[in-house]
């Protein structure tokens, strides 16, 4: 269960395997009442994220909330150790390059902390 909630927050936030892309994580339901949102927005974040292209602002803040539900973000950062823990064995990342920049926004702050890591893992060759 920690792949699939690394997944969706590295590689938005959301990084491994293409399967695991289209399962729901545990909190999304959860988020998806707290910020007001239906669950086409889930499903529009996993297709832009397959499609690599950059979500929404309301996909980065429904990122968000999963990844703070998953322990994966404290506070006013991110949680490298509970980020580590998620990654394959033997694949790191740098967390000084990606550090926060001055957006006001959360969402989009962290999204971009995100993205930048998840430039760091290695891809999966596709079958």
């Amino acid at each position: 269960m920690k792949h699939i909630i690394s997944f969706l927050l590295i590689s938005v936030f959301m990084l491994f395997q293409k399967s695991h892309c289209f399962e729901i994580p545990d909190h999304a339901d959860e988020c998806l009442q707290e910020l007001g949102m239906d669950s086409s927005e889930l499903q529009d974040l996993r297709e832009k994220r397959r499609d690599n292209i950059e979500p929404t602002h309301n996909g980065k803040c429904l990122a968000l909330c999963i990844a703070k539900r998953g322990g994966y973000v404290k506070d006013t950062g991110v949680n490298e150790e509970a980020i580590l823990k998620g990654l394959p064995a033997g694949v790191s990342v740098n967390f000084e390059q990606c550090r926060p920049s001055s957006d006001a926004d959360d969402c989009e702050k962290f999204y971009k902390i995100f993205e930048c890591l998840r430039q760091q893992i290695p891809k999966k060759p596709t079958k």
